[in-house]
């Protein structure tokens, strides 16, 4: 089998391409709007916003992202005055992560370019296309590994 024919029928690199190419895409329109932010950190704000203070670890369960990186978003949230690290207070030793007035400001102003972007990224899609292959991609995420985090360690 040659190496185009094995690519075209490999859903791999078709999810891997689109995934690069859609961070790249979703940072640089921030930008271009005058936000200084990338993808990464806007969904990690997203999520602190969905709910509110928030263990860190369990925002690592949230965003799938390994607490080495997870810390140095929230690190580099910090240095904008977007989010603060705090005591959680049944846990001494945990810290919650919530947004500055700030960060509820940005996200708050960049929420409708969220909706310019899915315009822009589904267009020439058809509604049931976008339906199937959001079907299509949860089999993938099941076939990986089920539910990673549970609801009760998200919720702690």
């Amino acid at each position: 089998m040659n190496n185009n024919k094995m690519q075209e029928d490999n859903l791999i690199p078709w999810i891997g391409q689109t995934a690069k190419k859609m961070e790249y895409f979703i940072t640089n329109f921030l930008q271009e709007k005058g936000y200084n932010i990338t993808k990464e950190q806007w969904i990690l704000m997203f999520h602190i916003s969905m709910h509110g203070e928030t263990q860190q670890n369990n925002l690592a369960c949230l965003t799938n992202r390994d607490k080495t990186s997870l810390t140095r978003i929230i690190t580099t949230l910090e240095k904008k005055n977007l989010a603060v690290r705090i005591v959680d207070e049944q846990d001494k030793r945990s810290k919650l992560i919530k947004l500055t007035k700030d960060g509820n400001e940005l996200l708050d102003k960049t929420k409708p370019l969220f909706i310019e972007i899915k315009q822009q990224l589904t267009k020439g899609i058809s509604e049931q296309d976008t339906k199937f292959a959001i079907e299509i991609l949860k089999k993938v995420q099941e076939n990986i590994e089920p539910e990673l985090c549970t609801k009760k360690e998200i919720n702690k």
